[in-house]
């Protein structure tokens, strides 16, 4: 039964921020430094938007995993350990004492 690493949130947290600030930068270098015409420019910000918000999404999603166990695999193991326990239990409480 793996059982999830504890994460610090105090690293997660700085990386999110850290990913979120350096797309921000290079979103604005490049429309700094692109002579390029208002359409292309909107075109532009609105990938690059599409591009962070998808970042954000899977930052958000590896984070949720790290906190919620590794995987489906991980979870259904851990059920049919937690069934065996029990029924264990259950037997035990039936066997005669003498």
């Amino acid at each position: 039964m793996a059982k999830p690493k504890p994460q610090n949130n105090d690293d997660l947290g700085t990386f999110v921020i850290g990913a979120l600030l350096g797309s921000l930068a290079g979103a604005i270098a490049a429309l700094w430094f692109a002579p390029r015409s208002g359409k292309e420019t909107r075109h532009e910000i609105n990938h690059q938007a599409a591009e962070i918000r998808e970042n954000i999404e899977h930052v958000a999603t590896d984070a949720r995993r790290r906190v919620e166990g590794d995987s489906i695999d991980d979870s259904i193991q851990e059920g049919k350990a937690e069934a065996r326990r029990f029924r264990q239990g259950l037997y035990q409480d039936q066997l005669p004492t003498n």
